[in-house]
């Protein structure tokens, strides 16, 4: 059950974090700190993450919340993100990850 919880909350976040990089690049007159396309694919992972096995599913989340993590840094470096958002979700990624892996391990 806590598998299944943790990979729900996963995409969930993962679709969201697109969610704002979508609407930055929407707000912004240069393109903003990714292209919607891109922004896409987040939430397109999410989506085929349940689609997948348990281990697949969080191997794809753990790439798509590192890879928006990215998206975040570098929109922060730009001054599209507050510093804040951007600590916040530095920690956060790195207690999601760390619990990916220690539930990869166990699944």
């Amino acid at each position: 059950m806590m598998l299944d919880a943790l990979l729900l909350y996963a995409a969930i976040g993962l679709a969201c974090v697109g969610a704002v990089h979508w609407g930055l690049s929407l707000a912004s007159r240069a393109g903003g700190p990714a292209r919607p396309a891109w922004v896409a694919v987040l939430a397109l992972a999410a989506w085929f993450s349940g689609q997948l096995v348990p281990p697949a599913a969080l191997c794809l989340l753990a790439a798509g919340h590192a890879g928006a993590f990215l998206l975040d840094r570098d929109a922060g470096r730009r001054g599209l993100l507050p510093p804040r958002y951007v600590l916040l979700r530095r920690w956060s990624v790195m207690i999601m990850l760390g619990a990916f892996a220690v539930l990869l391990f166990r699944a």
